[in-house]
C-alpha cells in the first residue's frame, strides 16, 4: 500500500503535476509541484514556513550563482522529494546533479554523486572532475573528489599502461594522462609533479614529463590568446612558432596583448621556472643527465651546479666515514623526516598529507632520494618466495623493494626496503631469485633514463647505515597506503618494512571489473 502511494505521488504528482499549487521556475524549466511535499526539503521548508513572500506565492523563481547546476540536476533533486530514490547517474549529468544536491542540501544524493565520480575516474575525465571540484566547494564531496583525482594522477602520471583498458596502446594512455596535466590549473600541476607520492621511476623521468607538460601548456595558452585576439581583430598571423620551445615567448606578431593576457602568461611562466628548478631533485641524477639538461638552457645553471655539489659532498661524507660509523650528521628538517614508525596501516588521503609548501625539499642541503617501482604480477607471490624490484643505488649502497606473502594465522602481504649486498662483480640478484626479480615492470619515458644500478659510482664501506624512508603503495583498487619509518639501522642485506592482512586484501581480494594485478610504490629515503 505504501509503495502504491509513493508511486502515485511520483507519477501523478511530480511527472503529471496533478493538483499542483506551486510552479517552480528555474534555468528555463518549469516544475509544477506541491507545497506540502516540498516541505520535506530543508531549503523549501525554510522558504515556505518562514515569513517570506514566497509563502503565499504560486510561482517561485529560482536563480543560482552556481553555473554547474542544471535543469536535469534540479529534476533529480525534486524527484527524490517525491520519493523517487532510483537515480540514473551518467558522466554527463553527475556534476549538475551534485551541484543541485548541494544547493538543496540533499547530502545522500551528493554522496552518491561523489562515489560515482570516484568510481568512474579515468584518464579522459580526471581533469574535468578535478577542475569541477576545485572551482567550487561542495563540502566533503569536493574534498573526496579532489583527493581521488590527486591520487589517480600520482598513481598513473608516469605509467605507460592503462588500467581501465588493457588494449589501449601505451603511448595513447601516457598521452591522455599528460593532456590531463596540461589542462589542470597550474597550482595543481605544481603540487602533483613535485610530490613525493607522484609515481616516477627516476628523477630524470620526472623532469622529462615536466618539460613535456610545460611545452604543451605553453602551446595551448598561446593558441587560446591568439584565438581571442583574432576574434577582436581578425588579422592573419605570420608567426610560425609552434610552442615547442621552452624558452620565454614574446608577442612579436604586432598584435596587442591585453593586461589580463599578459598577467596570465607571466604567472604561468613564473610557475614554469619554479617547477623546472625545484620540482625535480637533480642531485641524484647521473652527470651525463645533468649535462643533457644544461644543454637545453631552460634551467639556471646554478641550480644544476648546486645539485652536483650536493651530490659530491654526500659522496665525500660517505667515503670518508669509518666502517663503524652509522650516521653522517645529516639533519634536514625541511624534508619531512619521520619521527616515528607507522603502527596503524590504513588508507590515507594523499591530498591532506600534501598540504603546505609545494616544494618541500627546496632548501635541503642533501635532498632525499626518490624512485618508483611497479610490481606487475602479484599472483606469483602465491607460489612462495619474494618479488623484487629493480636495484637502485643511493649514497654508495644498493637498495631494493620486495614483496612477500606471509601465511600465519591469516595471510599477510609484506612490503620491505632492503639494503642489498650484490654478489661479487655483479649488482644483480642471486640466481635463485632471478625469476622473481623480474616481477617488476621498468617504466621509462625516455631512452636516456637509466637506473642507478647500471653504473657503480662509489661504494659505502660502512657496516651499518642509519636511514629513514617512506613508501607510498598504490593498489589496483586505487587505495594508497602511506608507510613511514623513522631512521633505522640497515646492515648489508637487512630489511625493514610492514606486513599486514589489509595489504593482502587490497592486493588479492578486491573484486573490481578489469582489475589490474599490480602494485606501484613510490619510495622516499635519506641518510642521517
Amino acid at each position: 500500500h505504501l509503495k502504491k502511494i509513493a508511486t502515485n505521488l511520483y507519477c501523478r504528482g511530480f511527472l503529471d503535476g496533478l493538483y499542483s499549487d506551486v510552479a517552480v521556475h528555474a534555468l528555463g524549466a518549469t516544475f509544477n509541484l506541491h507545497k506540502i511535499v516540498l516541505l520535506q526539503n530543508d531549503y523549501f521548508a525554510s522558504m515556505l514556513q518562514g515569513g517570506w513572500a514566497e509563502r503565499e506565492a504560486h510561482d517561485l523563481f529560482l536563480r543560482f550563482d552556481d553555473s554547474n547546476i542544471t535543469a536535469e540536476g534540479l529534476a533529480v533533486v525534486f524527484a527524490r522529494v517525491y520519493g523517487q530514490l532510483d537515480v540514473h547517474l551518467t558522466p554527463k549529468n553527475v556534476c549538475g546533479v551534485l551541484a543541485a544536491s548541494s544547493f538543496f542540501n540533499d547530502k545522500e544524493l551528493g554522496e552518491m554523486c561523489a562515489e560515482f565520480i570516484i568510481a568512474t575516474l579515468d584518464s579522459k575525465n580526471v581533469a574535468d572532475y578535478m577542475m569541477f571540484a576545485d572551482e567550487r566547494y561542495y563540502g566533503s564531496r569536493s574534498e573526496a573528489i579532489l583527493d581521488a583525482c590527486f591520487s589517480f594522477l600520482c598513481q598513473h602520471g608516469l605509467s605507460t599502461q592503462s588500467e581501465d583498458d588493457e588494449s589501449k596502446p601505451a603511448s595513447l594512455w601516457a598521452r591522455s594522462l599528460r593532456d590531463a596535466l596540461v589542462r589542470l590549473p597550474i597550482h595543481w600541476v605544481e603540487r602533483i609533479l613535485s610530490s613525493d607520492c607522484f609515481f616516477a621511476p627516476t628523477e630524470f623521468d620526472r623532469f622529462c614529463l615536466i618539460r613535456d607538460v610545460i611545452v604543451h601548456r605553453r602551446r595551448n595558452l598561446i593558441r587560446l590568446i591568439e584565438q581571442a585576439q583574432y576574434l577582436d581583430n581578425p588579422i592573419p598571423s605570420s608567426d610560425d612558432d609552434d610552442g615547442d620551445s621552452l624558452r620565454n615567448h614574446s608577442n612579436t606578431d604586432g598584435k596587442k596583448t591585453t593586461d589580463t593576457e599578459f598577467s596570465t602568461l607571466s604567472e604561468e611562466e613564473q610557475a614554469y621556472k619554479t617547477m623546472l628548478s625545484h620540482a625535480t631533485i637533480y642531485s641524484h641524477m647521473h652527470f651525463d643527465q645533468l649535462l643533457t639538461i644544461r644543454d637545453l638552457e631552460i634551467i639556471p645553471e646554478r641550480i644544476l651546479q648546486r645539485a652536483f655539489w650536493s651530490q659530491q659532498e654526500l659522496r665525500m661524507l660517505v667515503e670518508s666515514a669509518g666502517e663503524l660509523t652509522s650516521e653522517l650528521g645529516i639533519r634536514n628538517s625541511a624534508t619531512g623526516v619521520p619521527t616515528d614508525d607507522t603502527d596503524k596501516i590504513d588508507g590515507k588521503r594523499l591530498s591532506d598529507m600534501q598540504k603546505g609548501p609545494i616544494y618541500t625539499h627546496r632548501s635541503a642541503r642533501f635532498p632525499p632520494y626518490r624512485f618508483g617501482v611497479e610490481f606487475s604480477d602479484l599472483k606469483r607471490l602465491h607460489g612462495g618466495g619474494r618479488c623484487y624490484s629493480s636495484i637502485m643505488q643511493y649514497a654508495g649502497s644498493y637498495w631494493v623493494i620486495y614483496l612477500q606473502k606471509i601465511v600465519l594465522d591469516q595471510p599477510k602481504l609484506g612490503v620491505y626496503l632492503q639494503r642489498w649486498q650484490p654478489e661479487e662483480g655483479s649488482c644483480a640478484p642471486p640466481s635463485s631469485l632471478t625469476a622473481l626479480a623480474g616481477a617488476t615492470t621498468p617504466i621509462s619515458t625516455t631512452s636516456s633514463s637509466v637506473t642507478n644500478a647500471e653504473s657503480k659510482l662509489y661504494s659505502d664501506r660502512r657496516i651499518e647505515v642509519r636511514t629513514w624512508f617512506k613508501l607510498y603503495c598504490f593498489f589496483a583498487n586505487r587505495k594508497c597506503y602511506v608507510l613511514e619509518s623513522k631512521p633505522d639501522v640497515f646492515k648489508n642485506t637487512q630489511s625493514w618494512g610492514w606486513r599486514s592482512n589489509k595489504l593482502y586484501k587490497d592486493a588479492f581480494l578486491v573484486d573490481m571489473p578489469k582489475k589490474s594485478d599490480t602494485l606501484r610504490c613510490c619510495v622516499v629515503m635519506g641518510h642521517i
